[in-house]
């Protein structure tokens, strides 16, 4: 593996690990003040969401004190399992993922190289602690955005985050979960509230992590709900590749 790529896939673990309405008329609400009708809007997206797949196309950004690096992304979910892939240039840099509540498929194509295993134990050091964080963030791309009433389909861990809503002309705008145990803030902004299915969509994604100076950000591009080819739930055959064992941050 080539040290951009690893550096690379290093700063997208540790991102998914540690991984819009006008100011002027904002208020910060908690969960427990905000409208009633707002907070049915967001559960039956939810409940609708967890009966579909969706597919999205992003543009991730990552940024630490050692690099700063920019792709695009497509993801898919459905019930409780992720998919993700990139095509890199020609090939090179090229990764696909496959991603369960407690196990991980990542094939590195340009290098012949995969991960299949638990994500406990996945990174040395092991950042498993993190986990909390990949869940709540799996759950609001699912469309599990908000803590109150949530299900904790992922088991996003709700007792962790203090949750902040924002409104803007009568409608949820912005969510902020600050962690309660570690220096890591998810910041959630919408767009395209309506009254009917899909209810909302969400416009970026962020989550940083103030100690280390990592942040990872989800730019949407496009984003639907719809009939997803099987493929993209799929992993090739992966005999005669190098297996990695697990992935190093220093």
């Amino acid at each position: 593996m080539t040290a951009l790529l690893r550096i690379c896939i290093a700063a997208l673990l540790m991102g998914m690990l540690v991984f819009l309405g006008c100011a002027a008329t904002r208020i910060v609400y908690d969960a427990s003040k905000i409208e009633q009708s707002e907070i049915r809007l967001v559960e039956d997206h939810r409940i609708e969401a967890s009966e579909k797949t969706s597919a999205q196309f992003v543009q991730m950004t990552i940024r630490s004190p050692e690099l700063t690096k920019r792709f695009n992304v497509e993801m898919y979910h459905r019930h409780d399992t992720t998919s993700f892939f990139t095509g890199g240039f020609l090939g090179k840099g090229s990764f696909k993922g496959l991603l369960s509540a407690t196990d991980l498929t990542l094939l590195l194509p340009g290098e012949k190289q995969y991960f299949d295993g638990a994500l406990v134990g996945m990174t040395e050091p092991d950042l498993s602690r993190y986990e909390y964080v990949l869940k709540r963030v799996r759950g609001i791309l699912a469309g599990d955005l908000l803590c109150a009433g949530s299900v904790e389909s992922f088991g996003d861990l709700c007792g962790m985050w203090h949750q902040e809503l924002s409104v803007g002309k009568n409608h949820l705008r912005q969510i902020i979960y600050r962690s309660l145990s570690d220096p890591i803030e998810i910041e959630v902004k919408l767009f395209k509230v309506k009254r009917e299915f899909p209810f909302y969509q969400i416009n970026q994604l962020k989550v940083t992590n103030s100690a280390s100076g990592t942040e990872i950000k989800l730019k949407f591009i496009e984003q639907k709900f719809c009939s997803v080819p099987e493929i993209k739930f799929q992993m090739p055959d992966t005999d005669g590749w190098d297996r990695i064992d697990y992935f190093e941050f220093k």
